[in-house]
């Protein structure tokens, strides 16, 4: 049978008495709280309904559930938007656990690249909805948040990169590098992720004084030899300094050779030209 227990302050009690009909003085009420102490339960917490801790708590849950509601009804126009067929999600809905983890990514994506929550929101959802393309659904969206995150700040670094023109000729001369190396015709868009690393290459190629086209050779001479491409990755960094500097070095070494050959052909009177000098000798 089940035991219930109450936890209850003494002037609480006094006012259950008093409505009971039981008139019992304060020394009687006394006794039967010292009585009662001999079975109190131990190790028993009782929150205080009425502090700061349980009400801030109360506004923060207030706050997530309007996230949650904004987050839900911008989540709608964005599948209608991009013709995603999807259900409305109601909070009875086993997926609404879902979209309130999603919701808390998509507040902290917004205050670290503080953004407006109704424009953060539609922005974390369009960078799922193109990272996933195809493959896209509301679990998934939740797996990629890194990578929402990471695509954002390829796109900042894009819109602030202030030599775009300079950043466009790398990408120019890596076009024309995997046509010659890998015999690839380069037509389509990069994403993100690559132009940043033409960004980075550009920076690296200007730090040593290298012009763009034989900073990019340099790097696809480097993987010639097992008859492959560097990755993008491979374009920047301390090998690729080392690379460049390898491949000038090269380049240095064969004009050299050459300068030294086209000196010697010139000392070496050619063979057509000796009858002549004979004749004018005579």
């Amino acid at each position: 049978m089940r035991d219930p227990a109450i936890h209850i302050r003494r002037s609480h009690f006094i006012r259950a008495l008093k409505a009971s009909d039981l008139n019992i003085s304060d020394a009687k009420v006394n006794d039967l709280f010292r009585e009662a102490m001999k079975y109190s339960i131990r190790h028993r917490v009782a929150p205080e309904l009425n502090s700061r801790p349980r009400k801030k708590a109360e506004r923060l849950a207030d706050t997530e559930s309007q996230w949650v509601d904004m987050f839900n009804g911008i989540y709608s126009a964005k599948m209608a938007e991009n013709h995603i067929a999807s259900l409305s999600i109601h909070k009875k809905d086993p997926m609404y656990l879902t979209l309130k983890e999603i919701t808390r990514h998509a507040v902290d994506f917004c205050d670290l690249f503080m953004l407006p929550y109704d424009e953060g929101f539609k922005t974390y959802i369009q960078h799922g909805i193109n990272i996933l393309n195809r493959k896209y659904s509301l679990y998934r969206l939740k797996a990629v948040t890194d990578r929402i995150v990471s695509t954002h700040r390829d796109i900042m670094m894009i819109q602030t990169d202030p030599s775009p023109d300079k950043t466009a000729e790398v990408i120019s001369m890596w076009v024309r590098a995997m046509k010659k190396y890998g015999g690839v015709d380069f037509n389509d868009t990069l994403s993100p992720d690559k132009i940043v690393c033409m960004i980075y290459a550009k920076n690296d190629a200007d730090s040593v004084g290298a012009s763009y086209k034989d900073w990019i050779n340099a790097q696809f001479e480097k993987w010639s030899y097992l008859k492959g491409v560097p990755e993008f990755s491979q374009l920047y960094g301390d090998n690729a300094k080392l690379n460049y500097k390898i491949f000038m070095g090269k380049e240095k070494q064969e004009e050299t050779e050459y300068d030294k050959a086209v000196k010697a052909n010139k000392e070496i009177p050619l063979k057509k030209n000796k009858p002549q000098t004979r004749i004018r000798e005579s």
